[in-house]
């Protein structure tokens, strides 16, 4: 584990990076093995300071979810 990355050893982990604007991690799992219920999605794109997920079907899209992190409305209104 690392400080830049401290959710890189966990199961089904794929990215993450920093949401400037609040600090927090915003992280890219495989659902199924962070036992993530994120419907028909395969990917699951987690804020770990707010706890909220959205779902993707593919880890482009994954990754465009992540670097926007507008799926979590306590990141976006820090984002002033």
């Amino acid at each position: 584990m690392s400080k830049r990355k401290p959710h890189n050893e966990e199961s089904g982990y794929i990215a993450e990076r920093i949401f400037a604007p609040s600090g927090s991690h915003i992280v890219i799992y495989i659902a199924a093995e962070q036992v993530i219920d994120v419907g028909v999605h395969k990917y699951a794109v987690m804020c770990s300071k707010h706890a909220t997920i959205a779902g993707a079907d593919s880890i482009p899209t994954a990754r465009k979810v992540m670097k926007a992190a507008d799926f979590c409305e306590e990141c976006m209104s820090q984002n002033t």
